[in-house]
């Protein structure tokens, strides 16, 4: 009888913080302009007691995972819109008179003067 399939190792089975708390303090590094020590203080004041030196290290060792489910995630959203197409309305800037001014200033004068304005 063959034996199941077995399941994935957990990428957090030898941590004692939970996956929640990991992604947490990861994505608020990544998400925010904080620093390491912001990001301890921060998780102190939710009850949370970890190092900003761990906050690095789950940095280095979960941010390409998490970053490649994001990713992952983006693309299947994506594919639901296959028929998606951009579209771009024209603006009509031709006759502004600051083109000519413009175009003297970079010494640009490739376009003729009439078609400037």
């Amino acid at each position: 009888m063959p034996s199941p399939p077995k399941k994935p190792a957990s990428p957090f089975r030898y941590f004692k913080s939970s996956p929640e708390v990991i992604h947490l303090a990861v994505m608020m590094y990544v998400w925010f302009p904080l620093s390491l020590r912001n990001v301890e203080d921060m998780l102190a004041e939710r009850g949370i007691d970890i190092c900003h030196e761990t906050v690095r290290f789950w940095w280095n060792r979960f941010g390409p995972m998490f970053a490649a489910d994001i990713k992952r995630q983006r693309i299947s959203r994506m594919r639901g819109f296959r028929n998606w197409r951009c579209h771009v309305d024209e603006v009509v800037t031709d006759g502004l008179r600051s083109y000519p001014a413009a175009m003297r200033e970079l010494d640009n004068l490739s376009w003729p003067e009439e078609q400037l304005g």
